[in-house]
This record gives C-alpha cells, sequence and structure tokens, in this order.
C-alpha cells in the first residue's frame, strides 16, 4: 500500500526563490516547529488568486527563469 499522507519537514521550513542556476535567497521561514496541523497552518507559504477584479500574480524578471521553493529548516 502506497502511503500517500505529505510528509511535512519537522524541525520548521525555509522559503527560497532561485533566478536560472544563482545562489538561492531565503526570503521566509517558519517561527517554530511543525509539530501539529496547527503549526504547518501557520506557516503554509499560500499565493492566493481570488475571483475577482484586480486579482493578479505576476512573476517576471527580465529574461531570467526562476523557481520558488521550500526546504527543511536547519537548526
Amino acid at each position: 500500500m502506497i502511503d500517500t499522507k505529505p510528509k511535512y519537514f519537522k524541525k520548521g521550513v525555509e522559503y527560497y526563490f532561485q533566478f536560472d542556476n544563482d545562489t538561492p535567497i531565503k526570503f521566509a521561514d517558519s517561527p517554530e516547529d511543525l509539530s501539529d496541523e496547527k503549526s504547518i497552518e501557520r506557516s503554509a507559504l499560500t499565493l492566493v488568486l481570488e475571483p475577482q477584479e484586480n486579482s493578479t500574480i505576476k512573476f517576471k524578471i527580465g529574461k531570467k527563469k526562476f523557481k520558488i521553493f521550500a526546504k527543511e529548516k536547519e537548526q
């Protein structure tokens, strides 16, 4: 049987963005361990696009591609 439950980072999370192959830049992190559903919810990075006028998320920095990713916090 395959375990489909997500495996959350236990020590906390750090969020980064990275342009092409440049060094990743940390822009946010969790202030606590992710020990329960409430702490996971408080540490979630959420991008929201709502069904209303002027609700837009845009990403364009010159011609460089970039990504946003998470990794476990080092403590």
